[in-house]
């Protein structure tokens, strides 16, 4: 539990977070669990409106190049085109209270005028680490110390089926493809399904029906399968997420139940899938990801798409839209479609 509250007339935005999470504390130690992994050297800023956490996006320190204004201009445009009441920004260093307090306290500074003029309600707080009882601070009170960090592994919204990574290194390392010479073995045996196949391609209705079913089986699978997909599976998987309709379909899972599952198909796929067919699944990934309000994976997972197939219009769309503070509803909106279009199809 945290030592005490920071004095109510410092804080704006806590009020609108989720009511298990308006104690500071507790909100910090929820950012490992929002983003996939513990940040160092970082502002992470949550995205608040009446009681929902909208989305988290992580800005590392160490690799903004345009200094403390350049990093608060970024981030009060997404912030405006966010259009959300509320941001809670924390401010992960390895040790904040000895080095550069200084510049930290004048990104404080710049933040919270610059989200003033806005009309945006903005908190700024630290933490040295997300281990439980380090110290986490107020930047609007001049003596830092306001309390200590709960357990994050009892945070509110700590999902047991998702990893918590120990650095951003270890989390971008699970979106990397498999070895050269196993995605090599699979393009190949991508490419003999193709030039043997019988029936034109793009497909016709009733082998998209197949395809759809076939993907719509894998979903319901992701969940509680044990072994990874094998070479077969994700050729076949890999194929039909090429065809439009079907990567329309894939996509609309983001807002279904299976969501979690759907995702963690993607998340394989986006490994073991050769390019350029690897550009799909990892585009579903980013869509799935920044939907449920995860700005870096869904980041990772486009510039994966990106890389596979230079050029990728959704996936290039997404990330530009993730890099200007693209809501998180209108990605939404974008899906309803897609789910609107594939309904015939999956029905039928």
């Amino acid at each position: 539990m945290t030592d005490h509250s920071p004095d109510t007339a410092h804080v704006k935005a806590l009020h609108h977070a989720p009511t298990q999470l308006t104690d500071p504390g507790r909100l910090i130690a929820a950012i490992p669990h929002l983003i996939g992994f513990h940040p160092t050297t970082a502002l992470v800023l949550i995205t608040l409106d009446h009681g929902d956490i909208v989305l988290t996006t992580c800005y590392d320190l160490n690799a903004e190049p345009t200094g403390t204004r350049g990093l608060v201009t970024t981030i009060s445009n997404a912030a405006r085109n966010l259009d959300a009441p509320a941001f809670f920004a924390c401010i992960v260093d390895d040790d904040p209270d000895q080095t550069n307090t200084r510049g930290r306290r004048l990104l404080h500074r710049q933040l919270t005028r610059t989200f003033d003029t806005q009309n945006q309600d903005i908190d700024v707080f630290g933490v040295s680490s997300f281990t439980t009882g380090a110290r986490w601070f107020d930047y609007s009170l001049p003596d830092y110390l306001n309390g200590t960090l709960p357990d994050p592994a009892t945070s509110p919204v700590a999902d047991p089926g998702r990893v918590v990574h120990t650095d951003y290194e270890v989390l971008a390392a699970t979106l990397q493809p498999d070895d050269a010479d196993t995605i090599s073995r699979r393009s190949h045996l991508i490419d003999s399904i193709l030039n043997t196949a019988t029936d034109p391609w793009p497909a016709d209705r009733g082998e998209i029906r197949r395809m759809l079913a076939h993907v719509r089986r894998h979903i319901a699978q992701a969940g509680h399968r044990t072994e990874p997909l094998t070479d077969p599976e994700i050729a076949e998987l890999a194929i039909a997420l090429s065809d439009p309709e079907v990567r329309d379909f894939a996509m609309s899972s983001a807002l279904s139940e299976k969501a979690a599952d759907a995702e963690r198909l993607w998340t394989e796929l986006t490994r073991a899938a050769p390019a350029p067919e690897r550009a799909e699944p990892a585009t579903l990934l980013a869509f799935s990801a920044y939907l449920r309000g995860n700005a870096t994976v869904a980041a990772l997972a486009a510039r994966q798409a990106e890389a596979a197939q230079p050029g990728h219009r959704l996936a290039g769309l997404l990330r530009m839209g993730i890099a200007g503070g693209l809501p998180p509803a209108k990605v939404r909106d974008v899906v309803e479609r897609a789910m609107r279009s594939a309904a015939p199809m999956v029905e039928g």
